[in-house]
């Protein structure tokens, strides 16, 4: 069964020809951040589970264990009409890999925690010792010279430096799984 899961999700992460970026280039090579995804997706069932003893409001957070090293971290995200589901990969002590669902939803989840959802979007963020050097939204490539991109840099730089001060003490987290 993991086997057919890997398979499928490698066919999945496969990039169509149109997904090249400026001029015909394909951007950096991100095949090895895909391997390391791939193994650790094979493993997640078994990590052992940590939260934070206290939650911030519209924040959750759950770290994925092997042994003493943190592997993933699953971040979520709840504002009125909006959430994002982001699963960050490790390696070493540093984020390679994100994978965010980002929902808009048609009523407040205050009102309606029932509410439907009106949009989706998968973005995937690839990092090179943290700077962020691929980035794929809704299935196109975003382009590395924008402001948009660029804005996303600094917000992660700000993220992953709060997400290691959380999670820095192992003891003080809570068990879940």
């Amino acid at each position: 069964m993991r086997y057919i899961l890997a398979v499928f999700t490698l066919i999945m992460l496969a990039e169509p020809n149109s997904w090249a970026q400026n001029k015909g280039s394909k951007g950096p090579d991100i095949s090895g951040i895909k391997s390391q995804y791939l193994a650790i997706e094979a493993k997640r069932k078994s990590y052992i589970q940590y939260t934070t003893p206290t939650q911030e409001e519209g924040m959750a957070f759950i770290g994925f264990y092997e042994g003493k090293v943190l592997k993933m971290l699953n971040c979520n995200y709840t504002q009125d009409m909006s959430l994002s589901d982001a699963d960050h990969y490790y390696s070493g002590n540093q984020v390679i890999l994100v994978y965010a669902k980002d929902s808009e939803f048609e009523e407040s989840l205050k009102v309606n925690p029932r509410t439907k959802v009106k949009s989706m979007t998968e973005n995937w963020y690839y990092f090179n010792k943290e700077i962020l050097i691929k980035w794929v939204s809704g299935g196109k490539v975003m382009d590395s010279n924008s402001e948009a991109f660029k804005a996303k840099q600094a917000n992660f730089t700000k993220e992953f430096a709060a997400n290691k001060k959380r999670f820095s003490d192992q003891s003080k987290l809570v068990q879940v799984k």
